[in-house]
């Protein structure tokens, strides 16, 4: 037979308060010491369900010692924290023996703790005050700047708008040898294609140029350049001067020079030597200066474009 009795506790609970501040509340409970003899008691609340023990507590000690037959009187303070859902929540006053808390206790009657539901917490307008506060600064600020500004100050100007760097174009070309073009393409990684007209230029100088001058460069800009490639000057060396002569015509070059080499033997009329070097090019219309032999005459020097008379006419001997 358990030595404790609770023989009596609320059946239901109301509590009072809620929205933002806890629901509260306060019960009674008995504690009668039923054995023959004294004992110590403790005293706590059986919860169920949702129900939570950090809910109530017990004003006082727990722990009491009751004489025989000795009833005491226990005070809880309720607090449920807000936001709690609403409903019902069990719970009983419960009291062990200290001796022999696994085997001697009692429970009281059940009992129901109603929460009703909380009030919506109220909007937070805090910000509403930081914003009205920061208009008064800014309006007080401004009134009180133009109140104590000196007569004749002036804002300072304003600083100019940045200068946009300049964008590079085609120079003029024309005339121009090709690698300056080519340098011009590697510093601004544009394309250039080549094409090749004799024209009369420097062998290697630009004749025309599309786009024009002028035209803005990007990188996806595409250049064509006509280029004088020059005429190879063909080797006349141990030809005969009719054959040579034949040979500059056709190259487009000018024979501008015959000179004599008085041999002793050999061929005449001979090419031996000539100016400008075969292979090398030079532009159109270019003057050839050249060397014939001479077997057993004195040496002569003929120059066509001061006797006026083609250098295809020229004869060797007079």
């Amino acid at each position: 037979m358990p030595s404790f009795e609770i023989p009596d506790g609320p059946t239901t609970v109301a509590l009072k308060g809620g929205g933002q501040a806890p629901q509260t509340g306060a019960i009674q409970f008995s504690v009668t010491n039923r054995s023959g003899g004294p004992r110590s008691g403790r005293l706590s609340l059986r919860v169920t369900g949702d129900t939570r023990a950090e809910w109530f507590k017990i004003e006082g000690e727990t722990e009491r010692n009751f004489l025989a037959g000795e009833t005491h009187t226990a005070s809880v303070v309720i607090s449920v924290p807000p936001g709690t859902a609403p409903g019902d929540y069990p719970f009983r006053p419960r009291v062990v023996a200290v001796n022999d808390p696994d085997n001697d206790f009692a429970d009281g009657p059940a009992s129901t703790l109603r929460v009703d539901a909380s009030a919506p917490p109220p909007p937070n307008r805090t910000w509403l005050w930081i914003l009205i506060a920061v208009i008064v600064v800014v309006i007080v600020g401004g009134v009180a700047f133009l109140a104590f500004r000196p007569d004749g100050d002036e804002p300072p100007p304003a600083d100019p708008p940045p200068v946009a760097d300049p964008v590079a174009t085609l120079p003029e070309l024309s005339g121009r040898p090709l690698a300056e073009l080519e340098a011009l393409a590697t510093q601004h990684g544009f394309q250039v294609t080549v094409a090749e007209r004799v024209e009369g230029l420097e062998p290697g100088h630009i004749v025309s140029v599309f786009p024009a001058a002028n035209t803005p460069i990007t990188a996806d800009l595409r250049v064509t350049a006509i280029v004088d490639p020059g005429i190879a000057v063909p080797d006349l060396r141990n030809k005969r001067l009719a054959a040579a002569q034949n040979e500059i015509r056709q190259a487009r070059l000018t024979l501008s020079e015959i000179r004599q080499s008085c041999r002793q033997s050999g061929v005449d009329d001979l090419v031996i030597s000539q100016e400008p070097a075969g292979g090398v090019r030079v532009k159109l219309n270019q003057p050839l200066v050249i060397t014939i032999t001479d077997v057993q005459t004195s040496c002569l020097v003929f120059r066509p474009e001061i006797l006026r008379i083609p250098s295809d006419l020229v004869f060797r001997r007079m």
